[in-house]
């Protein structure tokens, strides 16, 4: 399975992330419409994705500013969720 995954992450089919933890995350590699951030529960380790027009100008417009043409990058966010049945909620 490992050599697997290793090989898909190659391939460009998958994409790999580690969000802090000890274990891998794959999901499918898309075009560049399918971008998205990642925010991540630090009781229970859920990861949601989302997608914010305003926070990808401000990434844009902050590049710029400081001189750069910004060509990819990668926001996550580790938050504690407020679910009611969080499974480590304290």
């Amino acid at each position: 399975v490992y050599r697997t995954l290793a090989l898909l992450t190659q391939s460009g089919i998958l994409k790999e992330h580690q969000f802090g933890h000890d274990k891998s995350h794959f999901e499918l590699a898309g075009g560049l419409d399918d971008h998205h951030d990642h925010l991540i529960c630090n009781q229970c380790g859920k990861i949601f994705e989302f997608c914010d027009d305003k926070i990808e100008s401000l990434q844009t417009q902050a590049a710029e500013n400081l001189g750069f043409v910004l060509k990819e990058h990668k926001m996550e966010l580790f938050a504690d969720c407020q679910r009611i049945n969080c499974e480590n909620r304290k």
